[in-house]
This record gives C-alpha cells, sequence and structure tokens, in this order.
C-alpha cells in the first residue's frame, strides 16, 4: 500500500494499517485521493492499490493526471459506481476506454475534459468550470448549474430527463426553456432550489 492519501483514509477506519485484514478492505467503500496533503506536500500514489477494494463503491480523485492506464484500472474496479474528477489534468488521448466505466454517477469539478467521450447511460452527471459541449450519452439527471454554458441549443439537445440549470441561463434563455417539453429545475448560485420549469407536465 503506497498511495498516502488511501493510508490516511485507512488510518481513519483502523486503528494500524499493518493489521488491516482482507475483510477489512472489503468493508471501504469510499475513498477520497488528494494530490496533496493539508500542509500542501505532494502526496504518493499508486492507484493499482485500489484494486483490494473488492467494494469500492464511490471514488473521489482530486488534483492527478487522468490517463488511459487510470482509466482502464477504473473499469476493472467491477463495483465502481460514483466517480468525482476535481481539478484533474486530463490527457487528450483519452479513448474509448472511458465507456468501459460502469459508473452510474460522474462528476467533473474544474477538469478539462472531452464531454464527447460521455457516450454510455448514467443516473446523474454534475459539471462545474467544464467546457461545455454537446453529448450522445443518456442521463436521468443533468446539473450544469455551476457550469458556463454559451450553446443552449447543443443543451437542450442532450438525451436527459432532468436538467439543472442556473438562474441566470434561465434568465437569458427563458422562451427556448420554457418550451422544452423536459423537466428544469432553476437554481440560484448557492445552489438553492428556485423553481421547476413551467411547462413540466410531470
Amino acid at each position: 500500500m503506497r498511495t498516502e492519501s488511501i493510508i490516511r483514509t485507512l488510518e481513519g477506519l483502523f486503528i494500524n494499517i499493518n493489521l488491516c485484514t482482507e475483510e477489512d478492505f472489503k468493508r471501504v467503500d469510499t475513498l477520497v485521493i488528494n494530490r496533496t496533503d493539508f500542509d500542501g506536500s505532494i502526496l504518493d500514489a499508486d492507484f493499482k492499490d485500489l484494486l483490494q477494494f473488492k467494494n469500492l463503491f464511490y471514488l473521489t480523485i482530486d488534483g492527478f493526471m487522468i490517463d488511459n492506464e487510470l482509466i482502464e484500472l477504473l473499469a476493472s474496479i467491477p463495483s465502481l459506481k460514483r466517480l468525482t474528477l476535481i481539478n484533474c489534468d486530463v490527457i487528450e488521448i483519452i479513448d474509448s476506454s472511458f465507456a468501459k466505466l460502469n459508473i452510474n454517477d460522474l462528476t467533473l469539478i474544474n477538469v478539462d475534459f472531452n464531454l464527447a467521450l460521455l457516450k454510455n447511460s448514467y443516473r446523474e452527471i454534475r459539471l462545474e468550470a467544464v467546457p461545455f459541449k454537446y453529448f450522445e450519452g443518456y442521463c436521468d439527471r443533468l446539473n450544469v448549474s455551476q457550469c458556463f454554458i454559451d450553446d443552449v441549443d447543443n443543451l437542450l439537445k442532450i438525451n436527459f430527463d432532468e436538467l439543472s440549470i442556473s438562474n441566470e441561463l434561465y434568465l437569458q434563455n427563458q422562451l427556448k426553456f420554457d418550451d422544452s417539453k423536459k423537466k428544469i429545475n432553476v437554481m440560484e448560485e448557492n445552489g438553492q432550489f428556485i423553481l421547476k420549469k413551467v411547462g413540466f407536465d410531470g
């Protein structure tokens, strides 16, 4: 076990990391892997350590480089269903391997991510400070309330059931959103719910 972020997480759960058993690792379903420690020092990371967590359900990666090798590794963890990437650099050559990820929920925060890679079905996608681009994948809930959107027409072409947008975006494009037949939630900057679009019949 060489990933210092993981070690710190486990030390919060177990008294002695060296005494952890296979059953202990199976009980861990949530991990956060940070690139930096609280004091700003760089933490060591070997993502192969994740393979020890047979029931890992929710993973957050903050500040690391995302490449095909890492995506392939994450795709080999069948229990992984929720993935959050924060402040990560994404190698441009990432390809269709992203579609191998069997995740339900995806959150991208301050990540220069090519959304065209999203071709699967998702329960929820949340984007914040991510370059917006149309994608072919389906999602039950798409939250772009904290994302700059300069192409509302392509946003509304995405295959979603429910959309959360900022109040500012709604006011600037109210007619387009009111003409939509889908459920649209309008949110304040602080994330508080304001209203549902009037045209929703549900």
